[in-house]
């Protein structure tokens, strides 16, 4: 029986998920429209965010499931290169070292491989790069925003705003829930999901190959993205994606409900005396599985495995 592939790609992209420790908070929503607090935290990024080059290391995970049954676990050590916030520059990714465990049975019928991984962790950063797909000047014209109840996360007010997008038939965004600090109006944290209501060609965005003869049908595509305060500036702590997609066979009918996650957390914000070859460096169109040469191991990273639990629970 030949291997079926499917190839996928997040392109500008763990369930969403809320703070286990927020409460409620006695601060009020500002008087200003939701749609100027998201304008004004935007424009107050080079202000806010660590505005210099600097590298940092961090852990990565993925993996991939078949109807819930895990088909391949890659986990890496990256040496970062995160250019400013002020700077479009794209950040430089580089492997460390790479470990994967996998289920070789199921994967003797499917290859499902995740191109972009690390990269495409920091690609989310709604920060660096362009809020959600639209310039800073139309946000309003294309997202509605909405004041939510504030909360209190580790001691820390935040304003909370949803948003959604006005108009889905066109165009595929997001809808979410962003987190500002009423002080500085910093983004802390965003919580987002692709728009995949009644967009029948959503697959094309994620899936960029997959068996002869199927559908391929979308489920749902979350992402989260985490910031941290350093010496009164933030930058990107954590990241996490999470996709779901339907497979089914033309023929059969039989279809098959595949879970692509990834997490990505900062061990070290300042990193020295890294020395990188070129040949470490990962591109968007790489994937991290390719450089894994020892499998049946990445269930021994526990200490980090633990990081990245605490890191996501934020």
């Amino acid at each position: 029986m030949k291997t079926a592939k499917i190839l996928l790609v997040v392109l500008a992209l763990l369930s969403i998920t809320h703070y286990a420790d927020a409460q409620k908070t006695s601060i009020k929503n500002p008087k200003q429209s939701p749609a100027r607090i998201v304008k004004l935290a935007l424009q107050s990024v080079p202000k806010n965010y660590i505005a210099e080059d600097n590298w940092m290391n961090a852990f990565y995970k993925e993996q991939v499931s078949k109807n819930d049954q895990t088909l391949v676990t890659h986990e890496a050590f990256l040496d970062v290169c995160r250019s400013s916030y002020s700077s479009s520059r794209r950040d430089v990714v580089a492997v460390k070292d790479v470990r994967g465990s996998s289920n070789h049975d199921i994967l003797k019928q499917y290859n499902i491989k995740l191109q972009g991984g690390p990269v495409s962790a920091l690609d989310i950063d709604i920060v660096k790069y362009p809020f959600l797909g639209v310039a800073l000047s139309e946000i309003d014209v294309v997202y509605t925003f909405k004041y939510e109840t504030p909360i209190k996360i580790d001691g820390q007010d935040m304003y909370v705003i949803s948003f959604d997008q006005k108009e889905r038939q066109e165009q595929m965004l997001y809808k979410g829930k962003i987190y500002i600090d009423p002080t500085s109006l910093a983004i802390a944290r965003i919580e987002f999901s692709s728009n995949l209501d009644n967009i029948g060609y959503a697959h094309n965005k994620f899936l960029k190959r997959r068996p002869k003869n199927s559908y391929a049908h979308m489920v749902s595509a979350d992402y989260i993205v985490n910031y941290k305060k350093y010496n009164g500036l933030w930058t990107l702590d954590y990241s996490s994606y999470d996709i779901k997609f339907y497979i089914q066979d033309k023929d059969s009918n039989e279809a098959n409900l595949y879970n692509i996650s990834s997490q990505f957390a900062v061990t070290n914000l300042f990193a020295n005396n890294i020395d990188i070859d070129k040949k470490e460096i990962l591109k968007n169109s790489d994937i991290l599985g390719d450089r894994v040469v020892n499998y049946n191991i990445a269930n021994n990273w526990d200490v980090y495995n633990a990081i990245m639990l605490l890191a996501s629970v934020k």
